[in-house]
């Protein structure tokens, strides 16, 4: 719903009326009151301060006391005077600032109706079956935003809406067999990819944030994005800020680009279907990130990227290469039955806290050199197809191999144990080098069941 601020018609609505101004019955008693009370004092004087006195003092005296009188006439004229001005003065002040409340009272009401006139009319151009009508509704939406900050987020709602509508984008078999689409079909899915792009790009050419931008109030601020089961066609939201992402179920057509998007609460990609590569290059995950059985069919770029509170990749599939490079995840991270088709790197990346591979599967290269485990690394029932590097990486706390399968060659020069290492049932069915690495902190074989409370995932 649009909505805009009603600040000033409640001004309107409760500020005072001006001050009224005094009657002619007012100002009579007023003036009766101030000569009475100068009678009397009069009087009071005449009787008590000629008292006893005769001939020239007391003609004196009496002549003072008249003085006196008059005098108390004069000033109380001159005190009602000053009230009168100022009641004048405030009498104006307020009907001006009365008037001016009105004033902005009916300018609010008019602001109020322009934008609900231009925001009807943009929603109806975008439900259009007419492309270029649709690109009119999105551009006049934006303009409406670019101008009014609290409406903003409406807006965004208004063109997330529009992209999580149902879209079937042409392929390229479509576009060069005749006989595949029929023609009007085939324009028609283009135009629609044409609108859907251009709602892409407005989100991210108002939500871009550069050095330049960072202070800019042109920017659009604080913003969720709720593209929940969207069809998103090259998506690219690269070097922007937002709130909370709900990316649940989406479909990315084309290359997703994160690139140094920071998500400043929840950023959820469960069950995402990504069609292409997706790269999320220092990408800063303030709030919880949720992978969770999504499917990547090209490359996952993640390096450098910082995770600050859980990171779930849990039944995750990664089609293509994984690269976890140098990334830092600060609270627990789940990468359990995820599934690695291609090469995994996970060089120099750093576990602030539990990390869980438990029933992984990595088809090829799997590679953890220089990892710093600085708590529980539990990889049970993982299994390592092609080559496992874990040299110079450093597990603090306990680690767990329990019923994992290495068939190729298993790499663990300069590997530091510091806690203790849990192999039951680990199968070795390549070589370990160096052969002595699992015996530097003594290879512990006793049972150690998956069901034990504290290394259940959260």
């Amino acid at each position: 719903m649009i909505t805009v601020s009603r600040s000033s018609r409640e001004q309107a609505a409760h500020a005072p009326p001006p001050t009224q101004p005094l009657t002619t019955k007012t100002l009579s008693l007023l003036a009766a009151v101030a000569l009475l009370l100068a009678i009397l004092v009069t009087i009071a004087l005449w009787v008590k301060a000629t008292e006893g006195l005769t001939g020239e003092h007391l003609v004196s005296a009496r002549f003072e006391a008249l003085k006196i009188g008059l005098s108390i006439v004069a000033g109380s004229g001159g005190l009602i005077a000053l009230y009168l001005a100022y009641r004048r003065q405030r009498s104006t002040e307020e009907t001006l600032v009365h008037q001016q409340s009105v004033s902005n009272a009916a300018e609010a009401d008019a602001t109020e109706r322009r934008i609900t006139e231009l925001y009807t009319a943009a929603v109806e151009q975008i439900g259009s079956e007419r492309a270029s009508v649709r690109f009119g509704g999105l551009y006049a939406l934006e303009r409406l935003a670019q101008n009014h900050e609290n409406q903003r987020q409406t807006i965004v709602n208004v063109i997330c809406a529009y992209l999580r509508m149902p879209y079937t984008p042409p392929f390229e078999s479509d576009l060069t067999d005749a006989d595949a689409t029929p023609e009007a079909d085939r324009e028609s899915s283009l135009r629609e990819r044409e609108v859907r792009i251009a709602a892409q790009r407005i989100l991210r050419t108002n939500m871009l944030v550069s050095e330049n931008q960072a202070s800019s109030s042109n920017t659009w601020k604080d913003i969720d994005l709720d593209l929940t089961g969207a069809t998103l066609i090259d998506f690219d939201m690269s070097d922007t800020e937002m709130r909370t992402a709900n990316f649940n179920s989406a479909t990315f057509v084309g290359n997703a680009l994160f690139d140094r998007v920071k998500f400043a609460s929840t950023a959820n990609f469960s069950c995402a279907e990504f069609k292409q590569y997706a790269r999320f290059l220092e990408a800063v995950f303030e709030g919880a990130a949720y992978f969770d059985s999504a499917h990547i069919s090209g490359n996952a770029w993640f390096p450098y990227s910082s995770f600050y509170q859980i990171a779930h990749f849990h039944d995750a599939a990664f089609d293509e290469d994984a690269l976890f490079e140098s990334a830092h995840f600060m609270q627990p991270t789940l990468f359990s039955s995820a599934q690695f088709h291609g090469d995994a790197w996970f060089d120099s990346s750093k576990f602030e806290e539990d990390v869980w591979f438990r029933r992984s599967r990595f088809a090829k290269e799997a590679s953890f050199p220089e990892v710093i485990f600085k708590r529980r690394a539990f990889f049970d029932r993982v299994e390592f197809v092609h080559d496992a590097t874990f040299s110079a990486a450093l597990f603090s706390n306990l680690a767990r191999f329990n019923r994992s399968v290495f068939s190729g060659q298993s790499l663990f020069f300069n590997v530091t144990f510091a806690g203790q290492l849990y192999t039951k049932d680990a199968i070795f069915n390549g070589p370990v080098d160096p052969p002595q690495a699992l015996e530097s902190r003594g290879r512990i074989e006793a049972d150690f069941t998956d069901k034990e409370s504290s290394s259940e995932e959260p």
